[in-house]
């Protein structure tokens, strides 16, 4: 008899997170062409912010890239995971700014996110970056109290929608972390992420994402 495993392995035939055509790699050859020719890691610098600055490999407006984090965060498929997790790794691995980091911290989804889509993605990130790397992860970041979503709100009201919002339980002593996000519009949330991370005793907060709202 076929376990529910099984069954779904035989049901699901594996897609690009792209462009959802069947594709047994983690993007099909044409989206990972167009990929390669927009990935473009850009350091976002912003003043009054708790992270030391925060580096986007692509740009939200390539149509390519939407689908791709709409694929992670909707979907949470394996495919989209890898992809995403192998172009952080080369950002990190090839960019001296981050070859101080021990430790690869993610910015937690919400429960009611959890509920929504069972799962976190940035955590699937996380887990991926750093089971490829010498990067140990740093899961105690947590989201608490609830709040508006993000996209449904201005600059400054997203800022006020997430302040107090992150809590780090566990005590460090110092030492550069990277902090991860799928996505970064304001910059509020991984702000805030950042600062209960410096509270719990790092020096220096480094941001990574996958991709950005700052123009290129």
């Amino acid at each position: 008899m076929l376990s529910f495993k099984k069954l779904g392995e035989l049901l699901f035939v594996p897609a690009c997170p792209i462009c959802r055509e069947p594709c047994k790699d983690a993007v099909c050859p044409d989206c990972k062409t167009k990929l390669e020719k927009k990935y473009l890691p850009l350091e976002l610098y912003r003043k009054t912010m708790h992270f030391d600055f925060a580096m986007s490999a692509f740009s939200f407006e390539e149509p390519e890239v939407r689908s791709l984090v709409y694929c992670l965060k909707r979907r949470g498929w394996d495919n989209a995971v890898r992809l995403a997790g192998d172009i952080l790794l080369d950002m990190i691995g090839t960019r001296s700014c981050f070859f101080d980091c021990e430790y690869l911290a993610f910015l937690p989804r919400s429960k009611e996110g959890i509920f929504s889509y069972g799962f976190d993605q940035a955590r699937l990130l996380g887990e991926y970056v750093c089971n490829n790397s010498s990067l140990r992860l740093f899961d105690k970041l947590k989201r608490v109290g609830k709040s508006e979503r993000q996209k449904t709100l201005d600059r400054k009201s997203r800022f006020e929608n997430v302040k107090g919002k992150f809590i780090c339980e566990e005590r460090v002593l110092g030492g550069s972390v990277i902090l991860l996000d799928d996505m970064i519009t304001s910059g509020a949330s991984v702000n805030e992420g950042a600062a209960a991370l410096i509270t719990a005793g790092f020096d220096k907060v480094k941001v990574i994402s996958l991709a950005s709202a700052d123009k290129r």
